[in-house]
């Protein structure tokens, strides 16, 4: 995470000296007409440079003589044009050289920190490399081509494109969660973390998409094209049905029939028809195995919770760093193997650590992104 005032101030001078990118030029645009926030901070930095005349400060800015006294003292081996060299000096002289109120400015206009995720948004990235930062507050209609997007309330939902059969990419960072609609009507819910592989259209006799992480498919009933969930370690093939699948650690997949029937092929090993109620592990170079599940505990992420029993704080603390974008440390060893029992709720770490500190007497400190139980 960075803080909105570095973030948006470093787009505000890369705006100035034309330097910003296409894409970060459409991220900003989103921002400001969405994100109240980022717009005062914009407001802010637009009433500073003009208060500094800053644009007439770059375009005062020589470059070819000013370049010169660098080449003097550091000879420069890269070829680049005197426009982006110029755009360069501007910019390291506006950031080191010219007076700022940052510590005014850096605690969000209204006096309390705001941060905003750079690069770790939910993002859908199209075969040609473009990405798309989807927000979870508002509405976003967008057009690629002859496919339409609308994001609303954190459902993606797409028409057109029959043609366009090459993979997108969408992922979930850590702290959210994201729900899509395929081609087809089938629903899939993201967990954190988590990447998913697919078309805009599905072409040929199979409907198939690619996941890592944690998904919840309730696939769209069509018995002519069966739909095929690839993992690293395993495939599920279905033509109607409502699963889970998780591949988190990366030794094992488990998939969780809900309803319907869920066929599992993991390597050379025989395929496995799964029936509602139960969970297979599979794993490289074994069958799978086979064994009821405790809905609450492996559905319940849905629903924002998660429950866990005599669980090790080692093996919850993944669970941690994906739910709050929080790395867990453990000042002494000995709490990784502590067993736990409880509930983690998105949005509430404090009420956990409360808990643990009464059930437990584990106590914590925060730095930063870092947790420390000890």
């Amino acid at each position: 995470m960075t803080s909105a005032y570095q973030h948006i101030r470093q787009l505000y001078y890369e705006n100035l000296t034309e330097t910003i990118s296409e894409e970060d030029y459409a991220q900003l645009q989103l921002w400001l007409k969405t994100d109240e926030h980022v717009r005062a901070i914009w407001s802010a930095l637009e009433e500073e440079s003009g208060q500094l005349n800053m644009q007439a400060f770059v375009d005062d800015i020589e470059p070819e003589k000013d370049l010169w006294k660098i080449r003097v003292k550091a000879p420069v081996s890269i070829s680049f044009t005197w426009k982006l060299a110029a755009a360069m000096l501007a910019l390291a002289a506006i950031w080191y050289f010219v007076p700022k109120k940052q510590d005014q400015l850096a605690r969000d206009v209204k006096g309390k920190e705001y941060q905003i995720p750079v690069n770790n948004g939910i993002t859908l990235t199209t075969p040609n490399g473009k990405a798309i930062t989807l927000t979870k507050d508002g509405t976003q209609t967008m057009e690629l081509g002859d496919v339409r997007l609308d994001n609303k309330s954190g459902t993606l939902t797409y028409s057109g494109g029959a043609q366009e059969t090459t993979l997108n990419e969408l992922y979930v960072p850590a702290k959210e969660n994201y729900e899509i609609v395929l081609a087809d009507g089938t629903k899939v819910a993201l967990n954190s973390e988590t990447k998913l592989r697919f078309p805009f259209h599905f072409g040929g006799k199979s409907r198939e998409v690619y996941v890592e992480g944690e998904a919840f498919f309730e696939v769209k009933k069509d018995a002519g094209h069966p739909f095929i969930v690839h993992t690293a370690l395993a495939d599920m093939v279905v033509t109607g049905t409502s699963f889970n699948v998780n591949t988190y650690d990366k030794k094992f997949v488990k998939t969780a029939l809900v309803e319907g029937k869920v066929q599992i092929r993991a390597g050379e090993q025989r395929p496995i028809d799964l029936l509602p109620g139960f969970q297979a592990t599979a794993n490289a170079g074994r069958d799978p195995d086979v064994g009821r599940f405790d809905a609450d505990e492996v559905l319940s992420w849905r629903n924002g919770m998660y429950y866990f029993h005599n669980q090790p704080l080692g093996q919850l603390s993944s669970f941690i760093a994906r739910w709050y974008g929080i790395e867990v440390i453990f000042d002494r060893e000995q709490l990784r193997v502590h067993p736990v029992s409880g509930l983690l709720e998105k949005g509430r770490l404090d009420e956990f650590l409360i808990d643990l500190k009464t059930t437990s007497g584990i106590n914590h400190h925060i730095e930063g992104t870092k947790l420390h139980l000890k």
